[in-house]
């Protein structure tokens, strides 16, 4: 058992053969930023992380949240980026 918010991992893990995929429910409000944890384990992939959630209800001051962030969606797009270059690596091979 592990986890990851590393999503690409999942991709990679897929067609495992004894690798089943598993979350906590929630429920969140993207218009207010908020996510409730509902305790609940379910079979599936988790579609986004809530790394900032975790974060702020630990007690992070803001001015910490908001370059987090900041740097968040920066790694976000590299990481999308480097991924999109890889599959079309991988495409042009087969």
């Amino acid at each position: 058992m592990f986890s990851t918010h590393y999503h690409m991992l999942l991709d990679d893990f897929k067609d495992r053969k004894g690798i089943t995929y598993y979350h906590m429910l929630h429920k969140s409000n993207e218009a207010q930023d908020r996510v409730m944890f509902l305790y609940k384990f379910v079979k599936g992939a988790c579609q986004s992380s809530f790394g900032m959630n975790v974060a702020r209800m630990a007690g992070l001051p803001p001015s910490i949240l908001t370059k987090a962030k900041i740097k968040s969606g920066q790694f976000t797009r590299n990481l999308d980026e480097i991924t999109k270059k890889i599959k079309e690596k991988k495409e042009m091979s087969v």
